[in-house]
């Protein structure tokens, strides 16, 4: 009987997990934008995508609430 305790002991395999080698150098852009190679790319590089990121949903948002409150503004129904 196994004792509650202890670890379980995980399979040789498990251990020597290979790390799958990075794609050639002057690859087509299509190879990077492939998920696996996406995330890589953007956890090596996170200051750089998360300032774009987040400046881009910063104008996105801005823009959203500028359209609304000129939309619903109380004059919009006047003529020019």
């Amino acid at each position: 009987m196994a004792d509650i305790d202890t670890m379980p002991q995980k399979e040789e395999e498990e251990q020597h997990e290979q790390k799958e080698q990075p794609p050639e150098e002057n690859s087509p852009w299509r190879v990077y934008l492939k998920p696996k190679w996406w995330t890589i790319l953007m956890n090596k590089n996170k200051l750089i995508y998360g300032l774009n990121y987040g400046f881009y949903y910063l104008v996105q948002f801005i823009g959203c609430c500028a359209v609304i409150n000129l939309y619903g503004d109380a004059d919009r129904l006047l003529p020019c």
